[in-house]
């Protein structure tokens, strides 16, 4: 990308496949193999959000920056995150929120086939960005099952 410095770059994705099979094999069948993603290049900067979707579950990412936020009452803008989704969800079955990431890496479909999200608030080490991320299951439900629980969400069926 022009205009950017090279130590904006965080992370430099080459050539990236996505590939799964979709049916069943049997009686000499083979299941179709769809190429979601196939030879894609691309560079992750500083300040980008990102978007990962698996063949049914989804992660979202929004980097803030620190500064330009207004910490709360309970300490810097990273707790002061964490600290307002917690209280937001905290009588939500369907919703938890995380300081950390278990085992460092998240998989976009952990959460498919259970109408969960999980909301991740991390710092880089200065505290001078916040990253949070959404796990969701969202594709496998299609327009009119995520129509329904939107609804549910608005109605306050569901919290």
């Amino acid at each position: 990308m022009t205009g950017m410095a090279d130590t904006d770059r965080l992370l430099a994705v080459d050539d990236l496949k996505v590939h799964f099979a979709r049916g069943k094999a049997g009686w000499g069948r083979r299941p179709e193999v769809v190429r979601a993603v196939d030879g894609v290049s691309f560079d992750i900067r500083r300040g980008s959000t990102l978007a990962l979707v698996g063949r049914q579950g989804m992660l979202v990412s929004l980097v803030l920056h620190a500064g330009l936020l207004r910490a709360g009452p309970h300490g810097d803008v990273p707790d002061t995150l964490l600290s307002t989704y917690r209280q937001h969800y905290s009588a939500s079955e369907d919703i938890a929120v995380h300081a950390t990431v278990p085992g460092g890496r998240l998989d976009p479909e952990a959460l498919n086939d259970t109408n969960r999200m999980e909301i991740f608030v991390l710092a880089d080490p200065g505290r001078r960005h916040v990253t949070a991320i959404a796990r969701l299951d969202n594709l496998g439900k299609g327009s009119s099952g995520a129509a329904l629980v939107n609804l549910e969400l608005m109605a306050r069926l569901r919290v």
